[in-house]
């Protein structure tokens, strides 16, 4: 993660990044849906669920935790919120952004560049 977004972003970073997950249908979503989706906005605290990011978030790792107390397991997503400094990969157009501390900007994810 690049705590100063795009400014701080250089090309030849772009290897210690991981692809975390996938989100479905991103050539009919644009970029601040996306956030949306990866960032709870439609999670309903009533049901506990989140009906959005399970129908179209996928790839990404689950974690298994135990309370030793109660002995209760529960899976959790591994995987953080969307973030600054974090990549979002269009793979429809083939670009690539970065999330900002107000937005996105396209970023190039090669380190050789072609004059």
């Amino acid at each position: 993660m690049n705590f100063d977004g795009a400014k701080g972003y250089k090309p030849e970073m772009f290897e210690h990044y991981t692809k975390v997950c996938e989100v479905a249908g991103m050539q009919e979503r644009d970029l601040e849906t996306v956030f949306k989706i990866l960032n709870g906005y439609y999670y309903n605290e009533e049901t506990d669920t989140d009906e959005t990011f399970d129908a179209f978030v996928s790839g990404f790792e689950m974690r298994t935790f135990l309370n030793k107390k109660t002995k209760e397991v529960r899976q959790v997503r591994d995987m953080h919120s969307l973030s600054v400094g974090d990549i979002v990969e269009d793979t429809v157009t083939g670009t690539f952004h970065m999330v900002d501390g107000m937005g996105f900007s396209e970023i190039n994810v090669n380190s050789l560049e072609v004059a």
